[in-house]
């Protein structure tokens, strides 16, 4: 447990090589924290750092982690203490983030004001030492950037106790990045993305990546989403939510699926509600799957590519003005409705819910086809 009273804060570093690093806590008046081993590295209490008049350039407090870090009791890192923003950084993949034991999921918490985030392992990895939630800058005004390895595995959630939940950013954040391709919660727990509303500033940069949960919500309600590939949002009957999704080229698809599918319970927060969905070429295939209702606040705009095309399974509901456009020079993507088609604003009032549908023609590489199953209005 390592404190100081002095004037000036005081750095910590700690090598031990290829033993065991066990930390009780370090706090207040600390400045940049450096802990390392290739064995692990255990945190048994909360650190928080401070900022130092003689540290060259802006006073930090940074907190940089470098092997395997394990979780004995709930964490708080705080490097937002007396005015400094310092960085926290879970550096090289081998620097994962696990609990210490199976059934004794701890969380983690992290408030870096301005300083940014950066886990370089995977978070939770670990079979039987997932953590018990996950937060990261997600109250006050923190604005720091998050950037996310992974969370979990494909098969196995990273967070995974009921109520625990993944909390990233609020919208002060600059920007939130999901440089792998699996980030998995269970146990119902959910997970919200915030960033600033400015720009395209929640990033998936890895391959083709998944946002799953077990029936719980997932919101990027604040924020574009910006995928650099195939994105799969998959709640397994959690309601999604989400602002609005832009690609990096034809070939990017995006699938949502609050449905939940033959391992879920089905209920009524199988829903969709989802905004604006690609601008010129940069979103290929769409898929939206909501049993309870998919409601559209945004423009569809798919691209000129072949198989770029809109599936719309579920109820749908338009809020605002829709216009889904897939009348392209070469490629029309087929439309298809599931179900029926309703506003949501109630009758009479001054706002209305319009709905403009270009499905192109036939004199084109590829043909647009428009299908709709249920009533409309």
């Amino acid at each position: 447990d390592t404190d100081t009273s002095g004037d000036d804060a005081t750095d910590v570093t700690i090598n031990a090589g290829g033993g065991t690093l066990k930390i009780e806590g370090i706090g207040t008046d600390i400045n940049d924290v450096a802990l390392t081993s290739t064995a692990s590295i255990t945190l048994l209490g909360n650190i928080e750092t401070a900022g130092d008049s003689d540290d060259s350039g802006t006073a930090r407090g940074d907190v940089t982690f470098t092997g395997p870090v394990l979780l004995t009791n709930n964490v708080t890192i705080d490097t937002n203490s007396a005015a400094n923003n310092g960085n926290v950084t879970f550096s090289g993949t081998t620097s994962t983030v696990n609990s210490t034991a199976n059934g004794s999921e701890k969380t983690l918490t992290i408030l870096s004001g301005s300083g940014a985030v950066d886990f370089q392992g995977v978070i939770g990895g670990v079979a039987d030492k997932h953590l018990g939630g996950l937060s990261v800058n997600a109250t006050g005004t923190d604005s720091g950037t998050i950037d996310v390895l992974a969370i979990g595995t494909t098969t196995d959630p990273g967070v995974d106790v009921a109520g625990g939940n993944v909390v990233l950013g609020t919208s002060n954040t600059a920007d939130v990045t999901f440089t792998g391709t699996i980030y998995n919660v269970g146990s119902t727990g959910s997970i919200t993305v915030e960033s600033t509303g400015t720009g395209e500033k929640i990033i998936f940069s890895g391959a083709a990546t998944t946002v799953k949960t077990a029936n719980g919500a997932i919101n990027f309600n604040t924020g574009t989403i910006a995928a650099a590939n195939n994105l799969t949002i998959n709640s397994l009957g959690g309601a999604i939510s989400i602002d609005s999704v832009m690609g990096s080229g034809t070939a990017t698809t995006l699938t949502v699926n609050a449905d939940a599918g033959a391992g879920g319970t089905a209920d009524n927060t199988e829903t969709i509600a989802i905004g604006a969905i690609g601008t010129l070429n940069e979103i290929g295939a769409v898929t939206l799957d909501g049993a309870d209702g998919i409601t559209l606040s945004g423009n569809i705009t798919l691209a000129n590519a072949a198989g770029a095309d809109l599936d719309i399974n579920g109820k749908v509901y338009i809020s605002g003005d829709v216009t889904i456009d897939t009348d392209n020079a070469n490629h029309d993507g087929t439309i298809n409705f599931s179900s029926t088609i309703d506003g949501i604003t109630e009758s009479g009032s001054a706002v209305d819910d319009d709905l403009i549908i270009l499905a192109g023609d036939s004199t084109g590489t590829e043909g647009g086809a428009l299908t709709m199953t249920g009533a409309i209005g």
